[in-house]
C-alpha cells in the first residue's frame, strides 16, 4: 500500500514538473520579448509549485528591475539565493539593485559576496563595479588595447546615453560569451587561429540566444580585426557601442577602421567620443594623434579633388551601377527591402550623370559619409529637375543605411514637399513611415504608414506598410487592430518573404491572445508558404511554438513531428535542447521507455551546458524507474 502511494504521489509529481519546466520556459520566452506581464504569470505559477526553482525567483527579480520595482526585485533576488546560496549572477544582480536604490554599502557588500564564485571575467566586472561605487579606479600603463588589438582597454566612466540594462541578458547567453572570452584570450596568448574561430562559433551561439547583443559583437569586431576583416569587424564594433563595458572602447577600432578606408571625418568622430568617454592617457594620446594623422590625410585629399575638378571625367560605368550594394548593419526587417535602399543615378555619359558620379561611386565603395556630402553638393549645383530630386532622395538612402532615422525622416519628409509629384514618391512615402518607426516614434509612425496605404492603395509596399501597422498596434497593445493589420498584410503581400513574415507574426499575435487553435492554424500556413517558396525563415520559430501548443493540448502525435522535424533540419536553431526534452517526455507519456531514456540521454551529451541537461537527468531517472517498476 505504501509503495503503491509513493508511485501514485511520484507520477503526480512528473505531471506538475513536466507543467512547471513549461511555465518556466514559456515565462522566459516572455521576458526575452518584453512581454514582462505574460511573463510573471508564468513565473509565479512555477514558483508556486517549487517555492526551490531559484531560477524562477532570478528571472522575477530581472523582471521588477526591468519596471522599476526595486523593493520586489530585491525580495525575488534573495529568494533565489536562499535556495542557490553562492550564486554569483543573483549576487551581482542584487548588487545593481542595491545600487539603483543609492544603497551603496549594501551594494558593494552584495557585489563582493558575487565574487567567490565568479570566473575570471565576472570577477573583472565585479571589482569594476566595487571600484566604482567606493571612489577608486586603477589605470595601468600598460593596458591600452589598441597596438596589438588584443586586449581590453581600462573601463572608464561614460556618460548616461550609453548606459544600457544588462540584466535581461539570458544567462545561456552569456555563458557562451564568456566561453567564447576565454578562447579569445588563450587564442592570442598562444597565437592560435584555430582558438579564434572557435571563439567566434560560441560568439555565435551567444547571438543566437540574444539577438543584438553587443558585448558579443564586441569580441567578435576584436577577432574579425585581427583576422584583417575589417567590413565584417566595422559592422560588430557598430553593433557593440551600446555595451556598457566595450561600447567606449568600439569608438576606437571604428576610428582606426574608418581611417583606414579613408572615410575621415566619420573616423575623426568615433576617436573624439573615445576620447570624452575615457581618462586613460595612454588611449587619449593614441586616439589624438590618430586625429591629427587623419586630419592632415583629409586636407591632402581635399587639394587633390580640387584639382581633380578642373578635367572633366567621362569614365562609362554601367557596369559598376549595376553592382549590387554591400550588405550593411540593418535591422532584420531591411534584409526584405533591400532594393529599396539602393541608390539611383542618371546616365552616367549625361553632364547631369557625372555629376551624380562622386557621390554613387563612393556609396558603392561604401564609404556613405562622402557620398551624402557630394550629393549635398550636387544639390546645391543643381536645385531643381531629376538630379536635384534622385540627389534627395540618395541622401536620404545614404541616412537609412547609416542608421541615422531622424536625419533619413526629414530628408524623405523634404523630398515629399519638393517633389509632390516625384518619380520616387511613393518609396520616399514608405521609407519615412520606416524611418520614423525605428526612431521609436510608433504614433507618428502610424499615421504615416497609414497615409501611405491611402495614397498608394494597391501599390508595391502596401503589404509592408500593414504588417508595420500591425507591428505597431501590438507594440501599442491593440491587439484586435493587429489582427487587421496582419490580414491585410497577407493580403497585400509581396513574395514569400512577407507573406511567411506576416503570416508567422499573426499567429504569434493570436498566441499571446489565447487562441492556441488559431495560432497553429497560422504558423501550419507560415510554414506551408515557406516550404512552397523555398525558404526557410521563420520555419524554426513556428514549429517550435506550433509544437508546444500541440504539446499543451495533449495531442502528442502533431506535437512529435513538429518538434521531430525541428531538431532534424534546424540543429543549430536555440531550441534545438528544449526539441530533444520535449521528444523524450512525448515517448515517455506514451510508455516508449527505452526511446525517452535515449532521447534525454542526447540532451545531456549534446548539450551540457543547457539548462535543459540537468532537467534531462532527472526525467531520465524517472524513466528508468518507471520502466523497472511500472507507473
Amino acid at each position: 500500500m505504501i509503495v503503491k502511494l509513493f508511485m501514485i504521489l511520484l507520477f503526480a509529481g512528473q505531471i506538475l514538473f513536466s507543467q512547471g519546466a513549461i511555465n518556466y520556459r514559456l515565462g522566459k520566452q516572455y521576458y526575452n520579448s518584453g512581454e514582462y506581464d505574460l511573463a510573471l504569470t508564468e513565473l509565479h505559477r512555477v514558483v508556486t509549485a517549487y517555492p526551490d526553482h531559484y531560477n524562477a525567483h532570478l528571472t522575477i527579480g530581472e523582471i521588477y528591475v526591468a519596471e522599476g520595482e526595486y523593493d520586489l526585485a530585491e525580495q525575488s533576488v534573495k529568494k533565489a539565493l536562499r535556495h542557490n546560496p553562492n550564486w554569483s549572477t543573483a549576487y551581482e544582480l542584487l548588487g545593481s539593485i542595491y545600487e539603483e536604490q543609492g544603497s551603496i554599502d549594501q551594494a558593494i557588500q552584495a557585489y563582493e559576496g558575487a565574487l567567490g564564485g565568479a570566473d575570471s571575467l565576472q570577477k573583472e566586472q565585479i571589482e569594476d563595479a566595487i571600484d566604482r561605487l567606493s571612489g577608486r579606479r586603477t589605470v595601468s600603463e600598460g593596458e591600452l588595447e589598441e597596438p596589438a588589438e588584443d586586449t581590453v582597454a581600462e573601463k572608464l566612466p561614460r556618460s548616461e546615453e550609453i548606459s544600457v540594462d544588462r540584466r535581461d541578458i539570458p544567462a545561456q547567453a552569456q555563458e557562451k560569451l564568456e566561453k567564447a572570452i576565454d578562447l579569445y584570450r588563450r587564442g592570442v596568448r598562444e597565437d592560435s587561429r584555430s582558438d579564434l574561430e572557435e571563439s567566434l562559433q560560441y560568439i555565435r551561439r551567444a547571438i543566437a540566444l540574444h539577438p543584438g547583443y553587443p558585448a558579443a559583437y564586441y569580441y567578435g569586431g576584436v577577432i574579425r580585426r585581427r583576422f584583417g576583416q575589417n567590413d565584417m569587424a566595422r559592422v560588430n564594433f557598430e553593433r557593440a557601442l551600446q555595451d556598457p563595458d566595450m561600447g567606449y572602447n568600439a569608438h576606437f577600432y571604428l576610428g582606426r577602421i574608418h581611417g583606414d578606408m579613408e572615410n575621415y571625418d566619420t573616423a575623426i568622430d568615433h576617436l573624439q567620443s573615445y576620447i570624452s568617454l575615457t581618462d586613460y592617457a595612454p588611449g587619449i594620446r593614441q586616439a589624438r594623434a590618430h586625429i591629427e594623422e587623419y586630419e592632415e590625410a583629409r586636407q591632402d585629399r581635399s587639394r587633390r579633388e580640387d584639382k581633380e575638378r578642373q578635367s572633366v571625367f567621362r569614365d562609362p560605368l554601367d557596369d559598376e551601377i549595376r553592382r549590387v550594394p554591400p550588405q550593411r548593419s540593418l535591422p532584420q526587417y531591411f534584409l526584405r527591402i533591400d532594393s529599396l535602399l539602393a541608390m539611383v543615378v542618371v546616365d552616367t555619359l549625361t553632364d547631369e550623370g557625372q555629376a551624380m558620379l562622386r557621390g554613387y561611386r563612393a556609396y558603392h565603395d561604401d564609404k556613405l559619409d562622402t557620398s551624402i556630402e557630394a550629393f549635398y553638393e550636387t544639390l546645391d549645383e543643381h536645385a531643381s529637375g531629376q538630379v536635384a530630386e534622385y540627389s534627395l532622395f540618395n541622401i536620404g538612402i545614404g541616412r537609412m543605411l547609416l542608421r541615422d532615422w531622424a536625419e533619413a525622416a526629414r530628408v524623405f519628409r523634404d523630398y515629399r514637399n519638393r517633389f509632390p509629384q516625384g518619380e520616387l514618391l511613393e518609396k520616399a512615402s514608405f521609407l519615412e513611415a520606416l524611418a520614423t518607426y525605428e526612431m521609436g516614434d510608433f504614433e507618428q509612425s502610424r499615421t504615416l504608414f497609414t497615409n501611405h496605404v491611402r495614397s498608394f492603395s494597391e501599390g508595391s509596399f502596401e503589404g509592408k506598410s500593414q504588417e508595420k501597422i500591425g507591428d505597431i498596434y501590438r507594440r501599442l497593445d491593440e491587439p484586435a487592430d493587429a489582427r487587421t493589420a496582419y490580414r491585410k498584410a497577407v493580403q497585400h503581400a509581396v513574395g514569400t518573404h512577407d507573406t511567411v513574415h506576416a503570416l508567422y507574426k499573426k499567429g504569434y499575435l493570436l498566441e499571446t491572445m489565447k487562441n492556441s487553435e488559431q495560432a497553429r492554424h497560422f504558423y501550419g500556413k507560415a510554414i506551408a508558404a515557406a516550404d512552397a517558396g523555398g525558404i526557410s525563415e521563420r520555419v524554426p520559430h513556428s514549429l517550435y511554438r506550433m509544437a508546444d501548443l500541440y504539446y499543451d493540448a495533449e495531442n502528442l502525435e502533431q506535437a512529435k513531428l513538429a518538434y521531430t522535424r525541428g531538431v532534424r533540419e534546424f540543429p543549430e536553431y536555440p531550441d534545438t535542447p528544449w526539441g530533444y526534452f520535449q521528444l523524450g517526455n512525448i515517448a515517455l507519456k506514451r510508455q516508449e521507455y527505452e526511446k525517452a531514456i535515449e532521447l534525454y540521454e542526447r540532451v545531456m551529451r549534446d548539450f551540457p551546458d543547457d539548462y535543459w541537461s540537468e532537467q534531462a537527468e532527472w526525467r531520465k531517472r524517472n524513466a528508468i524507474w518507471e520502466y523497472q517498476y511500472g507507473r
